[in-house]
């Protein structure tokens, strides 16, 4: 049954490529080669270096740079909210930190510049169709520029705007 539909499948794919030529065979090929967006992927890539949501790690405010930190109002006696404003580099971080441990964890990334990416490489200023053939058609769209795909407790919001990436948001759910 599966061997069924795989060949219903490339056959309705090679249709598809031959009917449209240049621009169906890219999309055709984008569909093929797309990576689904996964749990794994929900991270932030500074230089070579990638952090993932939910890491405890510190080098990421060593490796953004210059920051202010804001701690946000209604926190409990247990744990604290912050939120790291990276202006150099358009990229906001948010934690939360356990006030026993004093640990931090990356709860909330927020990229409006073009210095930091997601880590497989989609960066603000790529186009939608980059983002497809990085992470596939598995999205939710909502309103009219908004593409999230969600995985594993994890979600990746694209704010496309005039076919670019305008924003990208990362967090945990």
């Amino acid at each position: 049954m599966k061997s069924r539909r795989f060949m219903a499948l490339l056959l309705a794919l090679m249709f598809s490529m031959s009917m449209f030529a240049l621009p169906g065979a890219a999309l055709a090929e984008a569909k093929l080669n797309a990576k689904d967006y996964t749990s794994k992927k929900a991270a932030f890539k500074v230089g070579v270096t990638t952090y993932r949501i939910g890491t405890t790690s510190k080098t990421w405010k060593k490796k953004l740079g210059n920051y202010t930190r804001k701690q946000s109002d209604g926190d409990s006696e247990e744990y604290a909210y912050y939120i790291y404003n990276f202006s150099n580099r358009n990229v906001r971080v948010e934690t939360l930190c356990n006030l026993e441990t004093n640990k931090e964890t990356v709860v909330g990334v927020l990229i409006t510049g073009r210095t930091v990416g997601t880590s497989d490489g989609l960066k603000v200023g790529n186009t939608f169709k980059k983002m497809i053939r990085i992470y596939g058609e598995g999205y939710k769209k909502s309103g009219s520029s908004t593409y999230t795909y969600t995985a594993g407790g994890n979600s990746m919001a694209v704010k496309i705007q005039n076919n670019k990436v305008k924003s990208i948001t990362l967090m945990k759910l």
